[in-house]
């Protein structure tokens, strides 16, 4: 279930965040934390265009997943003493629907490694596990009480280019479409 604006004043950082998104993008959304998902998190719509699906940007706060783990018990976290009293990390993901071959996944990788080394929000990732995924992930560090939401809100516009801009490339590199010895990049 999602919650959708109204005129009630936030009572987290994560509900301020979503309510000053929604300014330009008004299809943003909070997604409560849940039992599948236990971390709160501010979903924003990215529409499609001609040559890429619809993306859906997911930023959530590390204080959020922390007290997820914590309240879950994780004996690894110590004691509360101030963790994200005075900063915080804004995590900005989203998963591209891109299969990988075998056949393509060092060109993946390597593609992705020079497409990282120039941009100014580094975040193209390949997950080589036993579903090998393409994702964009970046953190951001910023102050808790006073977040800066005009950073927050160039990123989510530069993040949005750049996944715009890359996706077809990627996809056509991974269904071997096109070989990374054709590319300028």
């Amino acid at each position: 279930m999602f919650w959708n604006k109204t005129s009630r004043r936030p009572s987290n950082l994560t509900e301020t965040l979503a309510q000053g998104l929604q300014k330009t993008w008004p299809e943003t959304q909070l997604k409560p934390a849940s039992s599948d998902d236990p971390v709160e998190s501010i979903i924003v719509p990215i529409l499609a265009e001609a040559d890429r699906p619809a993306f859906y940007l997911k930023l959530s706060l590390a204080s959020s997943g922390y007290a997820a783990m914590k309240k879950m018990g994780d004996p690894d976290l110590s004691v509360d003493q101030g963790t994200f009293s005075e900063f915080d990390y804004l995590q900005f993901y989203i998963p591209l629907p891109i299969q990988i071959s075998a056949d393509t996944v060092n060109d993946i990788a390597i593609l992705i490694e020079r497409i990282n080394s120039k941009l100014p929000l580094m975040g193209f990732n390949l997950a080589q596990s036993d579903e090998m995924t393409v994702s964009y992930r970046h953190m951001m560090l910023f102050e808790s009480q006073r977040p800066n939401f005009k950073l927050v809100e160039r990123s989510v516009t530069l993040i949005s280019f750049l996944v715009s801009e890359f996706f077809p490339t990627l996809k056509a590199v991974s269904t071997g479409a096109k070989r990374l010895s054709e590319l300028d990049v």
